[in-house]
């Protein structure tokens, strides 16, 4: 046996395999020598030997003699087979403007083995970021405080703005033009990387919201003061109903939502993100123990329990202090809402019967219909059934009446009431009666008679 097996055993470093390691890097000098001694090294010296192997491959260029490196003739033998073959060249060579402009123009990457002087010029780095916005990055750090070189990288690759000064992203101008240059799908990550300053600015966030026609993720980069100050989201939610969904849920007032609603139903209906109330910050401790209350109820689906204790959290949470903040999370874990605000969010936008819950309160559907009467077609079965709500829907529109129950639309009464509305609107129009503004419209080739 090996007479340092037992020294390995007991966790001798000198092992076997370390031993062969060992071994063979010394046997790898030992030839490096002795081919040094025979030779090789001034073989690599030789320009037509060296000429040979880079047109081979341009990264023989690494073995061939510091003299060579620095020849012109092999360097350019050596890009033919591959431009970023210029690393191994001598530094005399990567300070060759014309040269380095000529291999920048071909490959851009080879801005970053130019000497530190070529990377200071604004000329050679105008040329490299204009082909690899990233290249910004290996520029001299005056390049990058430059709104000429920085804007040119931008524009070719929005990931630039990573390495743009804080001084330029300070400037609301260049901020605007840097956004201009980018996708809608890039400009939150270039809005993102502004400085903090101007992310507090409301000025400009709201220029920049408003001049884009899906701004709502750009609203996620703004300061949390900013999401969270009501006046300011009101105006973006003026812009467009989706920045309920980008702001601080504490932010989002009914008269917020209001505003959401009148623009599309679906800000009453989509899932708000609630972060506040998830880390509690701003949230009363009563509401959190009404969370817990109603997740039981929904666990164990006693819904006799629930219609009981429907009326008590009701009246828990609208007493609450924060009460008028805290729609967002009524919205998503309790669906309960005074009737007398569904009824304003109705006369807002008929549209809201859409959500299932509201088409059942009764108030809100007479609410709406006093709007559109066509959106008898949302309300919920049992009304559609209700001859009074049928009623006040023909009144207003007559064609409503396609959308009552079977049961009413074989009434005489309802079709006379519906023939008496028709006469009473073309009477005063010319045109057949149609929903008021905001309402959805529809065409139709009705004619008002018996059913068959």
């Amino acid at each position: 046996m090996d007479a340092r097996w037992p020294f390995w055993r007991h966790g001798d470093s000198r092992s076997p395999s370390r031993e062969r390691s060992i071994n063979q890097l010394g046997f790898v000098e030992a030839e490096i020598n002795r081919w040094n001694a025979s030779g090789v090294s001034s073989l690599l010296d030789q320009k037509e030997l060296v000429l040979q192997l880079v047109r081979k491959s341009g990264d023989n260029l690494s073995f061939a003699s510091d003299r060579l490196r620095s020849d012109m003739e092999v360097v350019e033998a050596a890009i033919e087979g591959g431009v970023t073959a210029v690393k191994f060249a001598s530094e005399s060579i990567r300070g060759d403007k014309d040269f380095m402009m000529k291999c920048i123009g071909e490959a851009p990457e080879c801005f970053d083995f130019a000497s530190d002087d070529l990377r200071a010029d604004k000329e050679v780095a105008l040329a490299a970021v204009a082909g690899m916005g990233i290249m910004l990055r290996r520029a001299a750090s005056e390049l990058r405080d430059d709104s000429e070189v920085a804007l040119k990288a931008v524009q070719q690759n929005c990931a630039a703005i990573i390495d743009v000064s804080l001084r330029l992203r300070e400037q609301p101008q260049f901020m605007y033009s840097a956004l201009d240059a980018c996708s809608e799908k890039t400009r939150p990550e270039v809005l993102k990387h502004a400085s903090n300053a101007l992310l507090d600015d409301a000025t400009f966030i709201l220029a920049v919201y408003r001049g884009y026609p899906h701004g709502a993720p750009l609203l996620e980069h703004a300061s949390e003061n900013l999401r969270k100050d009501v006046a300011f989201v009101y105006e973006c939610v003026k812009h467009s109903w989706t920045a309920v969904h980008a702001v601080d849920a504490s932010a989002v007032t009914f008269e917020v939502l209001k505003e959401a609603v009148r623009q599309n139903y679906q800000a009453l209906q989509r899932t708000f993100t609630i972060k506040a109330f998830e880390t509690g910050d701003t949230v009363d401790s009563k509401i959190k123990s009404l969370q817990s209350k109603i997740s039981t109820l929904n666990s164990t689906g006693n819904w006799s329990a629930w219609t009981r204790e429907k009326q008590l959290i009701r009246k828990e949470l609208w007493t609450s202090p924060i009460a008028n903040k805290c729609l967002p999370i009524l919205l998503k874990f309790v669906r309960v809402i005074p009737e007398q605000r569904i009824v304003e969010l109705a006369k807002v936008n008929s549209g809201v019967l859409k959500v299932r819950w509201v088409g059942a309160c009764r108030p809100a559907v007479l609410a709406a219909l006093q709007c559109d009467g066509l959106a008898l077609k949302h309300a919920a079965e049992k009304l559609r059934s209700d001859k009074e709500i049928v009623q006040v829907a023909i009144r207003q529109n007559p064609l409503a009446i396609r959308y009552a129950a079977a049961v009413l639309q074989h009434d005489t009464e309802m079709w006379a009431l519906a023939a008496a509305s028709a006469r009473t609107a073309w009477s005063t129009s010319e045109d057949r009666p149609q929903p008021s503004a905001g309402c959805e419209s529809r065409s139709s080739s009705f004619t008002f008679g018996a059913p068959e």
